[in-house]
């Protein structure tokens, strides 16, 4: 009789699996617990764990103190900033509360208020009306002000031009064989006496020309003597002539402009220019200054020194400031 080998039966045995139970490859091990959680700084941040072994929570920090940070993607760094303070604006129509701008390198001021006098600079005077009450210090009286900027051109007629004068009523008709003025050219008279003189010794906008006279409105009356042109500036080119009252030559190359007392006398800018007809004149006046006097004075002299009439061509600029 033959013998038979002997038999083992192997049984396993797994922790949760009861005999009758099978075990499948394919299924995963149950979930296992966390035992330690920590956090490696790196790219700027350091952070710290809190629960580590069940319900871990993550806290993420910083130790770089900027209020902008700047990322590549990958880490964070400080943003370069200049100034102090922690709040950055976005916003396209922030409001900005006492800010340090520098020097901006361009910017339009056109809806910005409260500009301080000291800060401003006028360049050419300006030639538009003025709504305020006060500008720069200087409060605008008189019927003149609408416009106080003005310039006469033309040229000085030396020791004078004689001349006759009559008058008629309001109208003073002078002779001047071939004068070649025109009508609304300016004519400063000097040198007259008459019973009364009026206004005749100053300058006089031409009403009506001939050949040989010219006419002008006057408050004088009476019989004119030794009458004299002193000055001859264009009505086309001239700029409100009727801001300054007179234009006198109180010697050679002595210039002397008064202005109306009916209005406040305030310019930004003085200037003037002359020529002989043979070289350019050195002028001095006042210039970039607020002036307030009822007379500005210019003493043109030649290369020499000397003083000398700008019997080429005069030019006479009053800025003003409103």
């Amino acid at each position: 009789m033959k013998k038979l080998a002997p038999l083992f039966l192997l049984l396993l045995f797994a922790p949760g699996l009861d005999n009758a139970s099978s075990v499948n490859p394919g299924t995963p091990p149950a979930a296992q617990s966390v035992t330690n959680v920590s956090v490696t700084s790196a790219n700027g941040f350091t952070g710290s764990v809190g629960n580590p072994t069940s319900n871990a929570s993550i806290t993420l920090t910083t130790s770089i103190n900027s209020p902008v940070l700047a990322g590549d993607g990958t880490a964070i760094t400080a943003a370069t900033t200049t100034g102090s303070g922690t709040t950055v604006v976005l916003s396209n129509s922030a409001t900005l509360v006492t800010p340090r701008l520098g020097t901006p390198a361009s910017g339009t001021l056109t809806n910005c208020t409260g500009l301080p006098e000291a800060g401003l600079s006028l360049s050419g005077g300006n030639t538009t009306n003025d709504v305020s009450s006060t500008v720069h210090g200087f409060a605008p009286t008189g019927s003149n002000l609408t416009i106080p900027n003005c310039s006469l051109i033309g040229k000085s007629l030396g020791s004078g031009t004689s001349v006759a004068i009559t008058i008629s009523g309001s109208t003073a008709t002078v002779t001047h064989n071939t004068h070649g003025y025109a009508i609304n050219d300016i004519i400063v008279i000097a040198g007259s006496t008459a019973a009364t003189i009026g206004n005749l010794n100053q300058l006089h906008a031409i009403l009506s020309t001939t050949t040989n006279t010219y006419t002008f409105t006057t408050t004088a009356s009476g019989s004119v003597t030794s009458p004299k042109e002193s000055f001859w500036f264009s009505g086309t080119r001239s700029l409100n002539p009727t801001l300054v009252q007179n234009v006198t030559r109180a010697s050679t190359g002595n210039v002397v402009t008064t202005f109306l007392s009916t209005q406040s006398d305030a310019f930004y800018g003085i200037y003037a220019f002359g020529q002989t007809s043979g070289s350019n004149l050195y002028v001095s006046g006042l210039s970039g200054t607020l002036v307030t006097t009822t007379a500005c004075g210019f003493l043109f002299q030649n290369v020499g020194g000397a003083s000398t009439d700008p019997t080429a061509y005069l030019i006479l600029q009053f800025m003003g400031i409103i």
